[in-house]
């Protein structure tokens, strides 16, 4: 998933600065740039970005005024969204309005900092926005309960691989974290998995199963590694 970036900055060279820094992350885009406040508020609502890199002192309409603009705007998603990096401290003592800022970082702003805030916030999104209704959907079709305790951890694996899909080529990796989340054993972990794969095996339709685990025949089985990666795969695809 595409994280989009938005700038309201009205120094040339330090939006050059920010564009410079992202365009080596390619999670990350620059949606559009604004030099003051006024085309700023018309550029976000057009656009809708993730994340907004904002600068306090800007012409027309300063900062303090579109934050306050922003969260009227979206009083039904108050996601805090908006990165105030500001040198002035002046109006960043007047920052009262704080229900859509997500952090203040002072100017000159630091790469690590911008970096590390920007995969927080990635990292919040990917789990605002997380499929699980599909994920319901596709364990009810797999006719496993959703319910169940071990459904219950099959969601939880399956989320947490969804985050950091590195995780999905190191299975006792993943049963070792479920472990210590749940106070019990790596291999009563494993034990649960497998008892839904194996009821997904035997229970399933087998023309969703076979479509869901791209499967040739309705003998084949199903592991719990690739039971979890296709479901992963299948997610992000949706």
């Amino acid at each position: 998933m595409e994280t989009k970036i938005m700038i309201a900055e009205d120094n040339e060279n330090i939006i050059g600065y920010y564009e410079c820094i992202f365009s080596r992350d390619t999670n990350v885009k620059i949606m559009g740039c604004a030099t003051d406040g006024e085309s700023a508020l018309e550029m976000y609502n057009r656009i809708k970005p993730d994340i907004l890199f904002l600068d306090l002192n800007l012409p027309k309409k300063n900062g303090l005024e579109l934050i306050n603009d922003l969260s009227n705007y979206e009083r039904e998603k108050q996601r805090c969204n908006i990165v105030v990096i500001t040198g002035d401290d002046s109006l960043r003592n007047e920052l009262f309005n704080t229900r859509k800022v997500y952090r203040i970082i002072p100017k000159p702003a630091d790469i690590e900092i911008l970096y590390d805030t920007v995969s927080k916030m990635e990292t919040e999104l990917i789990i605002e926005n997380f499929p699980e209704k599909k994920l319901v959907e596709i364990l009810n079709n797999l006719k496993l309960n959703p319910y169940s305790k071990s459904s219950k951890l099959l969601i939880d694996i399956v989320k947490m691989c969804y985050l950091d899909t590195d995780l999905l080529d190191n299975m006792k990796k993943i049963y070792y974290i479920m472990a210590k989340q749940n106070s019990c054993l790596p291999q009563k972990v494993q034990s649960r998995l497998r008892s839904c794969v194996d009821t997904a095996n035997r229970l399933s339709n087998d023309k969703m199963f076979n479509s869901l685990f791209l499967l040739d025949n309705s003998n084949e089985l199903v592991s719990p590694k690739q039971f979890v990666i296709r479901i992963v795969n299948y997610l992000k695809k949706e």
